[in-house]
């Protein structure tokens, strides 16, 4: 009798266990339908053991999507009637624009700066209740932002790309006439020299996948921008980057960068530049900012 119970107890809870799996799944998959699917990134990095020391990567790439989000809280507070919770918003963009463009430091030509002006001006224009930012001058500036951040990124993707590939001297292996001594010199010499291409072909790599990188959460901001604003994309703008194989080597990865991340960067440069010149010109000729 107990067994029975005890095989009727099981066979219940695994029934259960089965239900509860098959919804939770089914829930998983109806929102994930709705969610926005961005790449997560994790800090490529060199083995320890060769002396390596990485800080500030680690930190940043968990951060790359929070301006576009305040982008999208701005979104979608506009037209609801909420000026305070409109302007913090707003405040927020302006943070993460300021922080871009002291990130791109000298590379930055003022666009992101004159973003993040406008919006502290849209921010206490809302707050005060002026009236001289309409909803259709906000949807503009989210634009602007957006592609700002792009272009952000697109620059740190060009200073990456300032590290030409590994070349470490190799010394010449022959044996000096000097003896046992002096070959054992040379030796140590080779191997400290291979140990220092290696080191030098693993850093190129880390810098090349990083480029890549930043060219991919460019295409998101663009991809954003073509949504909130009068902004249509050249499909191959945004079209996927294709991963640096795991085992490519020096030459491999020199072509990579040729074929794959440098004409793609070239040609972000290009669209961001002219989108920003374009939208900046609208508000220095519109009343908004006289």
């Amino acid at each position: 009798m107990k067994m029975t119970l005890l095989r009727l107890t099981i066979v219940v809870l695994a029934a259960c266990f089965t239900a509860t799996a098959q919804s939770v799944s089914a829930a998983e998959l109806e929102s994930g339908s709705e969610t926005k699917v961005r790449k997560a990134y994790r800090a490529e990095r060199p083995d320890s053991a060769a002396g390596w020391m990485i800080v500030a990567k680690e930190s940043y790439w968990p951060l790359c999507y929070e301006p576009m989000d305040c982008l999208e809280n701005v979104q979608k507070l506009i037209g609801k009637a909420k000026p305070d919770q409109l302007a913090d918003a707003l405040e927020k963009c302006e943070a993460w624009l300021r922080l871009a463009s002291s990130a791109a430091l000298s590379t930055d030509e003022g666009y992101t700066f004159t973003a993040a002006d406008l919006c502290q001006e849209a921010a206490q224009d809302v707050r005060s209740g002026g009236g001289t930012w309409t909803d259709e001058q906000t949807e503009k500036l989210l634009t602007l932002c957006h592609i700002c951040i792009a272009r952000s990124h697109a620059k740190h993707a060009e200073l990456t790309d300032d590290a030409g590939p590994p070349r470490v001297k190799r010394p010449k292996s022959t044996l000096s006439d000097k003896g046992i001594k002096s070959y054992d010199v040379r030796r140590a010499a080779i191997e400290a020299a291979a140990d220092k291409q290696q080191l030098a072909r693993k850093q190129y790599r880390y810098e090349t996948v990083e480029m890549g990188k930043h060219i991919e959460v460019a295409q998101a901001y663009l991809a954003e921008a073509a949504k909130t604003g009068e902004l249509s994309l050249d499909k191959a703008l945004v079209q996927e980057v294709p991963e640096l194989k795991k085992d490519a080597v020096a030459q491999e990865m020199v072509i990579y960068l040729s074929q794959e991340l440098r004409p793609r960067v070239q040609q972000l440069l290009l669209v961001t530049d002219g989108q920003c010149k374009k939208l900046i010109a609208h508000f220095e000729t519109e009343s908004v900012r006289n």
